[in-house]
């Protein structure tokens, strides 16, 4: 449903599945180093998402649209991430960089009407996630909240950690007070406050910072800030 400017309802058939924005707003989470990929499934789940995009286009889940500006932005992407691959890297790494390009090939190839409604069903759960998370974040300056346990940070690669959390799901304490991510910044359920912070501004003027039109919009630049 979306509203108009009567103030009235009207139906919109959408091709895009909740289950499939679900799928890809699980992975956006995963990409930008949120405790949800830790432990290596950021990778697991890069080389598992075009099987599942795939397979939800196969069951009328959502529908694609190949265009070929997004092969060729795929392919520019392909390019300079190959460029980055360190000299003396195996095939798996090259191979890595071969499934982001198609990742993000995917998802532009959802039909273009359906790109807003994914835009604002993402908004409304990612900002639904920073409410949560800030409310945690500032009660723990006062009292230390009881946590789901201590984890283990990683940043896609098992031998690179920016040490241990707390995990309150939508918001991740950093236990090491000798570390930069302790400085009484918020970050949310990501590894550092720069991981909110990029996925916040491109929100936000993705969404135009229309706060009328997305209600949860206002807790992302709160987030933000």
């Amino acid at each position: 449903l979306i509203m108009t400017n009567n103030n009235t309802y009207q139906n919109q058939v959408h091709t895009t599945s909740t289950i499939a924005i679900v799928v890809i707003f699980i992975y956006f989470l995963m990409v930008m180093r949120c405790w949800l990929g830790f432990g290596g499934r950021t990778q697991m789940m890069t080389y598992a998402f075009p099987f599942l995009i795939l397979g939800l286009h196969a069951s009328g889940q959502l529908r694609l649209v190949f265009k070929r500006r997004y092969v060729i932005y795929a392919f520019i992407v392909f390019f300079f991430n190959v460029m980055g691959v360190r000299s003396g890297s195996n095939i798996n790494a090259y191979i890595y960089q071969l499934f982001l390009p198609t990742n993000i090939l995917l998802v532009l190839c959802i039909p273009d009407d359906d790109k807003e409604y994914v835009l604002a069903k993402i908004i409304k759960w990612f900002g639904s996630i920073m409410f949560i998370g800030v409310l945690i974040y500032l009660a723990n300056l006062v009292v230390d909240l009881p946590s789901l346990g201590v984890i283990k940070s990683d940043y896609g690669n098992l031998d690179i950690s920016a040490g241990y959390f707390k995990n309150y799901i939508a918001y991740i304490k950093p236990l090491d007070s000798d570390s930069t991510y302790s400085f009484l910044r918020f970050n949310g359920p990501f590894i550092e406050p720069g991981d909110l912070g990029c996925t916040a501004a491109f929100m936000l003027m993705a969404a135009k910072f229309d706060f009328k039109r997305y209600d949860k919009l206002i807790w992302i630049l709160i987030a933000l800030i």
